[in-house]
């Protein structure tokens, strides 16, 4: 974004001679001036100048400001007169600066080029007010007119074009490989400084479109964002590495270091954390603060929202859903994904605190004699981290209800808008500011036919597609199979440590615990306690009873537990303590059938 000041103030002093102002783009027209630019100290220095340029070289010593960017919202209003191409951003700006504008076409990227002899139209002519824009929107939409009339709403010509849906250049329509958006801890989320337009290029294809609000929580952003595009990749990696240094330890290149457990767990902590900070995923993403362009709604083959408390409140939000669903083909699906931000840092801490029970297992193992006084240590240690994830997850649970309760009474009425929190002038120059709600909502009108319909698939199609996303769809079993794999890791390191002392009938009964751990009665209990979450997601009044409304999920979680553990050691130490792999399958296959049953019988949350 724009400052409202320049950083150069020498360009401030400077400003107040100037008679006129020129954008140039890459094309270069006036070749010799943007030579000049572009090789900046060198040619005014004479190092570079041939005969017949020094005329040249002595007009940009003395009348040539050398910049390497400038808001124009400060800069245009001092200037006498514009001479520019045309691109949108130039046009808006010198509109609302009331200066006056020489418009001189060249290329496609300007306004009426793309529609059918626009440069025809352009050659060898000049428009010397701003006024002689609103033919060019005209002819744009298919209206020409000889009708000079300066009263002519502007704001309804601004908002047919956006409306059309019709990027006027193929320039404007760009998208990020997804890895972008998360590099130095995402920072374009994070900051408001620095230009990313950079990391962005020109497509024809978006995969998906990432619509979110400003005002709602950043970390929470950032760590859902990490967790869905890096996750998986996380913890297919951590899960081959953890092999990696079972093997290494196995074969005895790797020290003994803490008995029977150790390397798989630390190679997968580490190698899971690397990944998921810099997995470089490459699909092709919409980010408004990489992507900067009026049309990034035209393509989107899918749409992830970024919901927060102030999502369904801002008014720019809800031009982006209105805009996605006006893209959609009639009958087409509806690929629109909504997800609370809370859900990412719900997720992240449920995989750490896994990892932090393998290391207190780890530990605990070690040095302390005695299996009840070991389990006692673990679970002590362990459940303030699953505590806080029960308490987090009654909070989400109460979120996904008031998402349901926002959408349910949606009104456009009821929607922020920057320009009208302001009084339509800008806060740092007083320049006035058009209303973005009168634009957006004709838009609304043209797209849907009247706001009370779009207002009624609000509240119909997507409210319905959100609460069955927010409910039931966001608890898979692939996620949380993501969720659960640090299990897995530790039961390797058992495995690993079997293989090196040749016991390889107790490692492949280690195995197969593991995978069931990990694979089948982890993920349905976590689906168990989210439903029991839900049942008790109310806020108490009294922060004691909240606190044991959380520890209630976990005792609940706990005793499911105990029974599995249960019949897990009765099966090797009593029943079948001489044949470790059929103890495995007889724990095996009556744990894999519960979760079947778990995750075929257990009722789906019907918020409506």
């Amino acid at each position: 974004m724009w400052s409202a000041m320049p950083k150069n103030y020498g360009l401030m002093a400077w400003v107040e001679k100037i008679i006129g102002y020129f954008t140039l783009d890459s094309y270069g027209a006036i070749t010799p001036l943007l030579e000049s630019m572009r090789l900046g100290d060198r040619l005014l220095n004479g190092d570079l100048v041939d005969e017949g340029w020094n005329e040249l070289a002595e007009f940009a010593r003395s009348s040539v400001c050398f910049v390497a960017d400038v808001p124009h919202t400060w800069l245009l209003p001092h200037c006498s007169c514009l001479v520019h191409h045309g691109g949108a951003g130039t046009v808006q700006t010198a509109l609302r600066a009331e200066v006056p504008s020489v418009v001189t076409f060249r290329d496609s990227d300007c306004f009426g080029a793309e529609t059918g002899g626009g440069r025809e139209r352009a050659q060898g002519s000049s428009f010397a007010l701003w006024i002689q824009f609103k033919k060019e929107y005209r002819f744009m939409l298919g209206h020409p007119t000889d009708d000079d009339d300066s009263s002519e709403d502007m704001d309804e010509l601004f908002c047919n074009v956006i409306a059309a849906m019709k990027p006027t250049s193929p320039e404007i329509l760009r998208a990020t490989p997804a890895f972008e958006t998360l590099r130095c801890l995402a920072r374009p989320l994070r900051s408001l400084e620095g230009d990313f337009f950079g990391r962005s290029q020109v497509t024809t294809r978006i995969g998906s479109f990432w619509s979110h609000s400003w005002h709602g929580s950043t970390w929470q952003k950032i760590a859902f964002l990490f967790f869905s595009n890096n996750g998986p990749a996380a913890a297919a990696v951590g899960s081959a590495s953890a092999v990696l240094g079972g093997l290494l330890y196995c074969y005895r290149i790797l020290p003994s270091i803490f008995g029977h457990l150790g390397w798989c767990s630390i190679f997968a902590t580490f190698t899971y954390v690397f990944t998921l900070l810099f997995w470089r995923r490459r699909q092709l993403v919409f980010l408004d603060r990489i992507c900067i362009s009026d049309d990034e709604k035209l393509k989107a083959e899918a749409m992830l929202v970024l919901w927060d408390p102030t999502f369904m409140d801002r008014l720019w939000c809800l031009l982006e859903l209105a805009a996605y669903l006006h893209s959609r083909k009639a009958g087409s699906k509806i690929r629109l994904t909504i997800r609370p931000t809370l859900l990412g840092p719900l997720l992240q801490i449920t995989v750490f605190s896994l990892i932090v029970f393998n290391a207190v297992t780890t530990f605990a193992w070690v040095l302390i004699d005695g299996f009840w006084y070991f389990w006692l240590v673990v679970l002590l240690l362990s459940s303030v981290n699953f505590w806080l994830t029960a308490h987090m997850g009654r909070d989400y649970c109460r979120t996904i209800e008031k998402v349901r309760d926002d959408i349910a009474a949606f009104s456009v009425d009821k929607l922020v808008s920057w320009c009208c929190c302001v009084g339509h002038k800008d806060p740092a120059s007083g320049m006035p500011v058009p209303c973005d709600r009168k634009i957006i909502l004709q838009c609304i009108q043209i797209w849907f036919g009247s706001i009370e319909a779009f207002e009624h698939q609000v509240r119909s199609d997507v409210l319905r597609i959100l609460v069955d996303q927010l409910s039931n769809q966001v608890i898979s079993y692939g996620l949380l199979v993501t969720v659960t794999v640090p299990i897995t890791w530790g039961y390797l390191d058992v495995v690993f440590d079997r293989f090196r002392v040749g016991e390889y009938a107790e490692g492949m009964h280690s195995l197969m615990r593991g995978l069931t751990y990990g694979l089948a009665m982890s993920p349905s209990l976590i689906l168990l306690l989210f439903r029991l979450a839900y049942y008790l997601r109310r806020q108490r009044s009294l922060y004691l009873l909240e606190l044991l409304a959380s520890a209630l999920v976990i005792l609940c979680g706990l005793c499911i537990f105990v029974c599995f553990v249960a019949w897990d050691l009765s099966t090797f130490t009593v029943l079948l303590p001489e044949a470790p792999i059929a103890a495995g399958l007889l724990f095996c296959v009556p744990t894999v059938a519960v979760a079947l049953v778990v995750w075929t019988v257990v009722p789906k949350i019907k918020l409506l």
